[in-house]
C-alpha cells in the first residue's frame, strides 16, 4: 500500500496534495452548508467527503498508495506494510498538506461564510451537535470519532489484504463509503 517505487519525496508530496485538496473541497463544503439544518444538505455534505476521498484516493494510489490520512498510515506502518520513515514523512506531508487546504479554504471563501468555520464542534453551534442539553459531551464526541476512524482504517486494510478477491473489483469505493457514513 506504499508504493515503494516511487521515492519518498514524490510520495509524500502527492500526500500533501491530496490532504490539502481534500481539507479544501470536503470543508468548504461543510462549512458553506453545516450551518443549515435541512438533512438534504447533510447528506450532501456526507457523500461530498466519500467522493472526494473515492477520487483522490483513486488519482494517487499508484503513486503513494493513497493513504490521505494520518490514521491509516500509522495502521500501515503498524502492520508494517510501509516502512517507518516513509511513513513518518508521509504523516507529516499530511499534515501540512491539511493546513494548506486550509489556509486556502479561508482565503476564498467570502467573509460571511466564514463564520461556520469549525462550526461542528462538541457542542456548539452545528446542527449535528446540537445546541442545547441535547449536545453531545467531549467523551461521546471522542468516541464516535474513534470509531469512525476505526471503520475507516478496517475498511482500508480489508481493502489492501491481497486475501481479498473483490480488491480490484471494488478499488477504492469501500474506502469512500466508509467515509461516507461515518
Amino acid at each position: 500500500m506504499g508504493n515503494e517505487k516511487h521515492p519518498t519525496f514524490k510520495a509524500a508530496g502527492v500526500e500533501c496534495l491530496a490532504m490539502g485538496m481534500f481539507v479544501y473541497i470536503c470543508c468548504g463544503t461543510a462549512a458553506t452548508n453545516v450551518c443549515c439544518s435541512n438533512s438534504a444538505q447533510v447528506v450532501a455534505v456526507s457523500l461530498a467527503f466519500g467522493f472526494t476521498i473515492m477520487v483522490l484516493a483513486h488519482g494517487i494510489a499508484h503513486i503513494s498508495g493513497g493513504h490521505i490520512n494520518p490514521a491509516v498510515t500509522l495502521a500501515l506502518i503498524v502492520t508494517k506494510r510501509i516502512e517507518l520513515l516513509r511513513g513518518l514523512a508521509f504523516i507529516g506531508a499530511q499534515l501540512v498538506g491539511s493546513i494548506i487546504g486550509s489556509l486556502l479554504l479561508y482565503a476564498s471563501l467570502p467573509h460571511h461564510s466564514r463564520g461556520c468555520l469549525g462550526a461542528n464542534t462538541v457542542g456548539g453551534g452545528a446542527i449535528i451537535f446540537g445546541n442545547g442539553e441535547d449536545d453531545y459531551n467531549t467523551g461521546q464526541a471522542f468516541l464516535l470519532e474513534t470509531i469512525c476512524t476505526f471503520i475507516l482504517v478496517f475498511t482500508v486494510m480489508a481493502t489492501v489484504d491481497p486475501a481479498n478477491g473483490m480488491t480490484k473489483a471494488l478499488g477504492v469505493f469501500p474506502i469512500g463509503m466508509a467515509v461516507f457514513i461515518c
